[in-house]
C-alpha cells in the first residue's frame, strides 16, 4: 500500500475509541504533525490525537464516506504524518 500510495510507510490498524492512543503513540506523533482524516468519521478519531499535539486536517469524502482521492492528495503537506482511513 506505500508504494501505491508513495508513501514511506504504510500500517494497517484496526482502530476502536480504546485503541487509537497506544497506535498513535506507535506512529510517534509529536506536536504539531498533521493526520489527515476523512470529514465523515467518528469523535474517537480524531480525539485521540490531540493528547499528542497532533493537528487533524479533515479531508472531504466521497457520498460513500471515504476520501476524495482527487483531493487528499491537495491537503498532504510537509508535515502530514498520517493518513486514517475509516470504515464506518
Amino acid at each position: 500500500m506505500a508504494n501505491d500510495a508513495r508513501y514511506k510507510a504504510c500500517a494497517r490498524m484496526q482502530l476502536g475509541h480504546y485503541r487509537n492512543p497506544p497506535h498513535f503513540q506507535a506512529l510517534d506523533l509529536r506536536r504539531g504533525d498533521e493526520v489527515l482524516c476523512p470529514v465523515y468519521t467518528f469523535f474517537a478519531t480524531t480525539s485521540p490525537m490531540l493528547q499528542y499535539g497532533a493537528v487533524p486536517i479533515l479531508c472531504d469524502a466521497l457520498e460513500d464516506g471515504n476520501f476524495d482521492p482527487a483531493k487528499i492528495s491537495r491537503r498532504a503537506m510537509s508535515r502530514t504524518k498520517v493518513v486514517i482511513v475509516t470504515h464506518l
